[in-house]
């Protein structure tokens, strides 16, 4: 999370980018770190989470065996994604045949935030894990592109 700010810092400071102009989106792992970027203040105006692990300390326990050294590297102080702390608008995708990430525990923070009150949009789509099937992928696209074009500061 660290280095994804320190680069979004950089293109602030540079001029390459305004504040206000700059998202972090991510799938699985990624999606977990876009979304633990956002549960903090930080130069980020929102998130784009496709397929996100929530809580790597139960995907370390449910996840495949060769899958279990990356859940270990994953887990660590951050802990699992927590709705009260998310503090700017995200846009989660989920496949709703997920194998890896359980459409459960997405469904669950995006009831939190509903019940905070927090800009967020859950997307459910039919594909798995990698949102590949055709269909989903230009789903998701379009969903993507209207979340940043709604939060973009001018």
């Amino acid at each position: 999370m660290e280095d994804c700010a320190a680069v979004a810092e950089y293109l602030i400071a540079s001029g390459r980018t305004g504040a206000g102009q700059v998202f972090i989106t991510g799938a699985s792992a990624g999606g977990y770190t876009a979304l633990q970027a956002v549960s903090r203040r930080s130069v980020f105006s929102g998130a784009v989470a496709r397929s996100a692990i929530i809580d790597p300390h139960r995907w370390q326990r449910a996840a495949p065996r060769w899958q279990r050294p990356h859940a270990a590297e994953l887990t660590g102080p951050a802990g699992a994604v927590r709705a009260d702390w998310i503090e700017r608008p995200v846009l989660l995708i989920h496949g709703s045949d997920d194998h890896v990430a359980p459409l459960s525990e997405v469904s669950q923070l995006a009831d939190a935030l509903e019940a905070r009150g927090a800009a967020h949009r859950l997307l459910v789509v039919s594909a798995r894990h990698s949102l590949s099937a055709q269909q989903a992928a230009a789903e998701v696209l379009e969903a993507e592109l209207e979340f940043y074009l709604e939060h973009l500061a001018g």
